[in-house]
């Protein structure tokens, strides 16, 4: 694949950093306009605020994470990771970018479950985006593979073992994010109740993380059978079955 686009110079554009931006402005087409369409009362600034916010916030979540699940590894150096361009936990980033966006909009006076309902799937459709980025880098890479589909990473500047065939497990999670995109999607003009399409993603988001973890070849963090990841997959699944009761009988 190509981690890195072209150069001029010194300037590199890498294709991680393109598609994640790529995912934001998609994420923030897709709110713009389904918060006209379900959300009352929202002012347009809402969703560059929400946007800049929850980037924020989900930075400084997925890099606390990432360095709470290598802290034993940790070396006299370690501190070094806390400013590099790598080490991010995908579910650091959902609490931090959620906890910043419910900051906001309780701020502004809106219905989080409205805001919730549509923010779901604007996640979904960013996480299929973002995911891309991740297979052109050759991040979160799979295991070793001889099945058809198997990838091959030759380009010096990967992040994947090169000339090793493995499992595309970056195009997997993307996969996984369009579908669920394309469920919520569906779902939102025609949900039973407000926070119904939010707590669906609560149970989609995980039940599939969890079992395309499997197919991830890249060191990350463990603990026993399963991957940190997993572990939060295993906690966030049945909080979404949860709300989505509660939800439902508090309509």
């Amino acid at each position: 694949m190509h981690p890195i686009l072209f150069r001029i110079g010194d300037f590199e554009v890498h294709s991680f950093g393109l598609m994640m931006a790529f995912a934001w402005l998609a994420a923030g087409a897709y709110l713009d306009r389904e918060f006209r369409r379900h959300v009352s009362r929202v002012p347009r600034a809402l969703v560059g605020d929400l946007i800049v916010w929850a980037l924020a916030g989900s930075l400084i979540g997925a890099r606390l994470l990432y360095l709470a699940v290598e802290y034993p590894s940790w070396t006299a150096d370690a501190w070094s990771a806390v400013f590099s361009r790598s080490g991010f936990v995908f579910y650091g980033g959902l609490v931090g970018g959620v906890a910043a966006g419910v900051w906001l909009v309780r701020r502004r006076g809106l219905s989080i479950r409205a805001v919730g309902d549509v923010v779901a799937p604007a996640l979904a459709l960013g996480l299929c985006v973002g995911r891309i980025g991740c297979f052109l880098a050759g991040d979160d890479y799979g295991k070793p593979s001889d099945v058809p589909w198997a990838v091959t990473f030759t380009d010096p500047d990967t992040l994947a073992p090169p000339g090793v065939p493995l499992h595309p497990a970056q195009l997997y999670l993307s996969a996984n994010a369009l579908a669920i995109f394309l469920i919520l999607n569906f779902l939102l003009p025609r949900r039973m109740f407000k926070g119904q399409v939010l707590s669906l993603f609560l149970m989609l988001y995980p039940a599939g993380r969890f079992l395309l973890e499997f197919f991830r070849g890249d060191p990350r963090g463990a603990w026993g059978p399963f991957s940190t990841s997993q572990w939060i997959s295993l906690l966030v699944f049945p909080a979404g079955i949860w709300l989505y009761a509660w939800l439902r009988r508090t309509k």
